[in-house]
This record gives structure tokens, sequence and C-alpha cells, in this order.
């Protein structure tokens, strides 16, 4: 419609043309004047026709383009299988150009299969890289950096185990100070509430029975507990404080080298509880140093034999503990 109307014009144009060179050569004017008026007049009218021609052809092309792109874009991201996967769409005169990368190989066979079956298209150049999404997204720019994998050789910090000394003292005077080598054994290593164990075992001599005698015999305590602690954790230091509860096995060893009235011939067990402060110091990655201190309650039953009766004094086996210890982070 647009060059019929500009044919129209250039036709009139010439009829305008032809008038002016008629009424000019009935004025006198001479004909270079009238063969410039003409030229200027045909220039300028060709010229509005031509060029608005030319820009409404770019214009639909440009439009019939981001249609295209629309089109295929939409198609793609409804499709199950590329939904998600990174496809760019390229399209110039209605060819379609597919960049980006897709997670499998058949994804990029079904992403331009599906593309040729659009509305618009007229042809369909595939340049997709194929590789996970992890892949993908490294060594980008714009994209943020992958994540390293964990050291082999550095722990996760969740068991360490151990061997650790402590001293003991006693307020009950029928029993002496002592001490003990113990398990050492931590659950985790992070700032927070979490779990605790503890295992504070000691050896106390038993010195006197209730008649004042010489007991003759060793009590060795064995307290089994678990409870909850708040620790404040760094890379390589750490505190906590820690309560547990739990059951006090109990053994005594006799000395059988004396003899004496009334002497102690067996402890039973107990119920046990403990509060306990640590401090630690992880010298390598996987060895660390701790140090504790603490008090534990328990209360046994010992039993005393003399020649026609068994007596059952309660012993009170409290204790301040005091030691230190060495572990290992097995994972």
């Amino acid at each position: 419609m647009v060059g019929s109307h500009a044919c129209a014009m250039n036709a009139d144009g010439w009829a305008r043309a032809e008038k002016m060179n008629a009424d000019g050569r009935a004025r006198g004017v001479t004909a270079p004047r009238i063969a410039l008026s003409t030229l200027v007049l045909l220039v300028s009218v060709s010229g509005v026709g031509c060029g608005a021609r030319g820009h409404v052809d770019t214009a639909d092309a440009s439009f019939e383009d981001a249609r295209t792109t629309m089109r295929v874009r939409t198609a793609l991201v409804n499709d199950e299988a590329l939904g998600l996967e990174r496809i760019i769409v390229d399209v110039r005169d209605g060819r379609v150009e597919l960049s980006g990368r897709v997670s499998a190989p058949e994804l990029a066979t079904r992403a331009e299969e599906l593309v040729r079956s659009v509305e618009g298209v007229r042809a369909v150049s595939v340049s997709l890289e194929v590789g996970p999404p992890a892949v993908a997204g490294r060594d980008r720019p714009g994209r943020l950096p992958s994540i390293p994998p964990p050291d082999a050789h550095e722990p996760s910090r969740i068991l360490r185990v151990g061997v650790g000394g402590t001293f003991n003292l006693t307020p009950d005077g029928a029993l002496g100070n002592g001490g003990g080598i113990n398990p050492v054994i931590r659950l985790r290593s992070r700032t927070g509430w979490g779990p605790s164990l503890s295992m504070s075992w000691m050896r106390l001599p038993l010195k006197t029975t209730p008649s004042g005698a010489p007991a003759l015999a060793t009590m060795t305590v064995r307290p089994v507990m678990a409870g909850v602690e708040y620790a404040v954790s760094g890379d390589r230091l750490g505190a906590s404080m820690s309560v547990v509860g739990g059951y006090s096995f109990n053994s005594l060893t006799l000395d059988t080298t004396q003899v004496a009235p009334g002497r102690a011939i067996g402890v039973n067990n107990a119920p046990a509880l403990s509060a306990v402060a640590s401090f630690w110091v992880n010298v390598t990655p996987r060895v660390g140093v701790s140090l504790f201190g603490g008090y534990l309650w328990v209360r046994p039953g010992a039993t005393y034999a003399s020649d026609t009766t068994l007596t059952e004094e309660r012993l009170r086996a409290d204790a301040v503990l005091l030691g230190v210890g060495v572990s290992y982070w097995l994972f």
C-alpha cells in the first residue's frame, strides 16, 4: 500500500513538473531554471516514497523475529525436559540459533526438534554444550564460583576419643584421695548446645570402717553419664560447661595381706551426677589436649563383716575432679 502511494506521488510530481515548465515558457522563464525546479520536486517526492518503504520493511522483519523468539522461548520453557535447561535463543530473519548448555546429549536433539516445529522458524542452528550444571557454572564470568571439595585430611569433628588422667579430692573422712585413668569422648565441636558424655573413673582407698577399724580395701568408681553441654568452639581453642547424670558401677579390691575385725567386704552400684567445665586445644587438625575440672556426686553402700554380723554403711564418695586428657578426632 505504501509502494502504491509512493508511485502515485511520483506520477503527480511529473504532472506538476510539466505544468511548471509550460507556465514558465509562457512567462518567459529560462529552461535551466525550469529544469532545476523540476529536478528538486522529483527528488523530494521520490525520496520520501522510497525511504518510507525501506524503513517499514526493516521494522516488519524485526517485529516478526521478536514474535518468533517469544514463541521459541515459550515452547522451551513449557517443555517438561527442557524447562530448567540454560538455553539461549537468537533469531535473525527467521533463522534460530540455540546456544548455552544442556545436561544430557539427548536434550540437545530434543530442543532442535521442538524449535523446528515452532511457527515462524525457517531454519535451526544448534551449538549447545553438554555437561552437568556444576560444570556449566565453573569459571564463567558473572556466576558464583563452585564450592571446593572438602579436604580429605581435615576431620569433620563429629567424634573424638582418647584417654585422660584424673586426681580426686573426697570430703568423706572414711575415704582417702585418689585418682584414675578414664576414657575421653567428645561428640561434636561447634558453638552452642549439644550432647555430652562423661566417664570420670577413679580409685579411692577405703580407710576405716564405721567402728574406726582399718577397712583394708580400695574402691573403684566407674560412672557412665550422659547429658547436655554448652560449648564455645574455634579452630584451635574451645571451652564447654556440661551437666551429666547416669549410673556408677563400683567394685572393691580387698587387701588380703592383713586381717582386721569388721573389715569391708563389698560395695554396691549407685546413681551418679556430675558438673564439669573443660578447656581444650587442637594441637594438630586431629589431636587435641584438654583440661577439665568439676564435681562428682555418688553415694554407694559398703558392706562390713565381723565374726557375727554384717553392717552396711553408705559412703559419701563425692569428689572434686581435676584432670587432663589427650584425644583424637576419628571423623
